[in-house]
């Protein structure tokens, strides 16, 4: 559909454009039949992205006078019940979720065709996997003298930036709730120096202490899923420790460490721990105490692997807390 169409729909809003309590909305999506139909106009612009069964347009709030993203269930998968579920999923989870890091929701509801609709923050910016490309593009031809005084700088900065990604995941985490689908297409930076985890359509609840069995049929990035999701053991928190583990092998080595390939050869490295060269892509000497912090999240054995994000994000901050005091005594050494 185009912006000048006259077939664009007018999508409902709130009648008086107040935003619901979380735990209201999320009581209320407990069960389908209870979501709300409303009326009232929200302008579409144009989509901006589409998914497996969604699809984010643009749209003018015309009552709030602000501009929103809205998340729609596509019109081919409103029968499809497995599509129509993760929708409500995401819903109930984004609704649930409060936190400077998750796009904020602004209402939820139905329309008379059947259609599910998320309106929530647009957020402007660019994903974590367009940063690496920018980085892959200004790293290219430099020598390893001017890739190590820019590594000096911007590792330190990717580091901040991932601890913020942590600590959204640590934060839902003690809701009880699994991301699963961590990766740098699903990490947001916003123009204001903002970061946002995003894509949460195959989150999960975990209010038991006893672990998930995973399902039959796999869900997720196959390059970013744990082994034991990918083998069809049971998992936990410990699962999404591992994906931000590969998240960290990215952002400090420039590279993925399994290259997406054929499913099935990808599957095959990831069970075995079998990732891609553990060195920096333009040579840029990784302190040893980072590399450590990556082999302890990506362990293969969920037993062995550092037990939280919490964790995780503490080993990074005594890290960096070390390297800068030593930075700090050669200085003084130096006479700097």
């Amino acid at each position: 559909m185009s912006e000048d169409s006259e077939e664009n729909e007018k999508l409902p809003e709130r009648a008086d454009g107040q935003v619901l309590e979380s735990s209201d909305i999320f009581r209320q999506l407990l069960e389908e039949p209870g979501i709300k139909e409303l009326k009232g106009n929200y302008e579409m612009r144009g989509v901006i992205g589409r998914g497996g069964y969604a699809e984010i347009w643009v749209a003018k709030d015309l009552q709030n006078k602000r501009t929103v993203a809205v998340k729609s269930l596509r019109e081919d998968k409103v029968e499809d019940r497995q599509a129509r579920n993760a929708f409500l999923q995401e819903a109930r989870v984004m609704m649930y979720l409060q936190h400077p890091g998750i796009v904020p929701v602004y209402d939820f509801f139905k329309d008379g065709y059947g259609r599910l609709h998320i309106i929530m923050k647009l957020v402007l910016g660019r994903t974590l996997d367009d940063l690496l490309n920018q980085i892959h593009e200004e790293y290219k031809g430099k020598t390893p003298r001017e890739v190590e005084t820019l590594e000096k700088k911007q590792m330190p900065e990717r580091l901040e930036m991932f601890l913020r990604v942590c600590d959204m995941v640590a934060y839902a985490h003690e809701k009880r709730i699994l991301h699963r689908d961590l990766k740098p297409a699903n990490i947001m930076l916003g123009k204001q120096d903002d970061v946002y985890v995003m894509d949460w359509g195959i989150a999960e609840p975990h209010e038991s202490d006893e672990p998930i069995q995973a399902p039959e049929d796999t869900t997720g990035t196959v390059c970013y899923l744990a082994p034991e999701i990918i083998r069809r053991k049971t998992y936990d928190e410990r699962s999404d420790v591992y994906s931000l583990g590969l998240v960290l092998f990215d952002l400090t080595y420039l590279h993925p460490a399994f290259v997406q390939m054929d499913e099935k050869l990808t599957c095959y490295y990831a069970v075995r721990g079998k990732t891609s060269h553990r060195k920096h892509e333009y040579g840029y000497r990784v302190p040893i105490w980072l590399r450590q912090v990556i082999d302890h999240a990506i362990w293969l054995d969920p037993e062995k692997r550092t037990p939280s994000v919490a964790a995780m994000m503490e080993e990074i901050r005594e890290g960096m807390a070390g390297e800068a005091s030593l930075l700090g005594r050669l200085k003084r050494l130096i006479g700097l």
